[in-house]
């Protein structure tokens, strides 16, 4: 089912410490684009719909662009929500972006547990980042166990970040697309990927829409995983893929 505007926008706020600010919950606009892609007055809506939660005694403005929630902090949960899919083309580009946003609504930083935010769309390597820490997550989901190798981003920036900085941290997502749900969840830490792990795929064709370029394969085989959600529920110590 598809969440409404105002549904989105309070299970943002269900996520925030109890007295908020407006940048706050502006700060997770990108997911809402992501979430509504046809909407081209996202901010505007944002604050539409805060007055809307004001109304229903959710939350009260304490002072200009200040809030404090009324409602009790909303528990992490393990189903996403479905999101306007009429952008996308596949049902995988649709569980990706769904996933993205289940990310920023349930997980916080492995590194100082604070919120996590959505990325703007096409940001080249990462999709998440930290608000406090800026450590930066890339989310890939899969309808089922992934393989040894991870489809990268652009071979080419990969590589420029690795000369530089260590690769974001990868979050890996398994889902249920009936029922809408995680199965499974771990991240690799990004620093563990090293430029002999990632190699290039062929090039696209001339007549592919984003003809020349060159995407990576990543290497996980005998990496460390932090378990994030699993079957038993049991936070585990590291493991190897």
């Amino acid at each position: 089912m598809l969440r409404t505007w105002q549904e989105m926008l309070l299970r943002i706020v269900e996520r925030l410490d109890d007295h908020f600010t407006l940048r706050d919950v502006l700060a997770q606009r990108d997911a809402l684009v992501r979430a509504f892609p046809n909407n081209n007055n996202v901010d505007a809506k944002i604050r539409q719909q805060l007055q809307v939660l004001r109304d229903r005694k959710i939350i009260e403005f304490t002072s200009r662009g200040s809030y404090r929630r009324l409602v009790p902090r909303a528990q992490p949960t393990l189903y996403y929500e479905s999101i306007d899919s009429s952008a996308l083309k596949s049902a995988s580009q649709i569980a990706r972006v769904a996933l993205e946003a289940w990310t920023v609504l349930n997980l916080r930083c492995r590194r100082c547990d604070s919120m996590l935010v959505a990325l703007p769309p096409n940001t080249p390597i990462s999709d998440v980042t930290c608000v406090k820490c800026r450590a930066e997550y890339q989310v890939k989901s899969k309808a089922g166990p992934f393989p040894r190798y991870l489809v990268g981003a652009s071979h080419a920036k990969l590589l420029e970040r690795l000369r530089s900085a260590p690769l974001p941290d990868y979050l890996l997502v398994e889902y249920d697309s009936r029922l809408q749900m995680v199965k499974y969840a771990v991240i690799i830490a990004g620093d563990q990927i090293d430029a002999p792990r990632i190699h290039a795929r062929k090039e696209l064709s001339a007549n592919a829409r984003r003809a020349g370029w060159i995407g990576a394969r990543i290497d996980i085989e005998n990496l460390d995983i932090i378990p994030v959600v699993s079957p038993s529920f049991i936070q585990r110590p590291a493991e190897k893929l």
